[in-house]
């Protein structure tokens, strides 16, 4: 059985404060964001990870070479989360009765929870018969 090898990490906010873990070195960031997530209770999709000025993509492992002598020091900023408008906007839909099942649908999917809070809040939102309880079953 080979060991596994262990990076610390330190991750720092902009505000200066800063909270230390540990990853295997071979941890995607996806995974680094899943346990800083348990940890600081920040949803992944809100996270962004800075190591030596470049964002790093989910996928990468990028503490495999890391350097042994301290731990890795990375800014997590935290990105807003998305407004209906800019969503919509994204999603190429509007704000009318027509469009705003079809956006909710899409930002269920997409795990946008402010999104749908918005949109089913909205004036223009109607419902119709059974959409809610289609959405949760997804």
């Amino acid at each position: 059985m080979a060991l596994v090898a262990r990076v610390a990490l330190r991750v720092n906010f902009l505000g200066g404060e800063e909270h230390d873990l540990e990853v295997e070195d071979e941890a995607t960031v996806e995974e680094t964001k899943q346990q800083l997530e348990m940890l600081l209770q920040i949803p992944i999709k809100e996270q962004r990870l800075v190591l030596n000025g470049n964002v790093l993509d989910n996928s990468s492992r990028p503490f495999k070479d890391a350097d042994a002598d301290g731990p890795v020091e990375l800014l997590l900023v935290r990105a807003p989360a998305k407004s209906l408008e800019e969503f919509l906007n994204e999603s190429l839909l509007s704000c009318s009765s027509a469009d705003l099942p079809r956006a909710l649908a899409l930002a269920s999917a997409h795990d946008e929870a402010s999104v749908c809070e918005e949109i089913v809040s909205h004036e223009n939102f109607q419902p119709h018969q059974g959409m809610l309880r289609d959405l949760v079953r997804g």
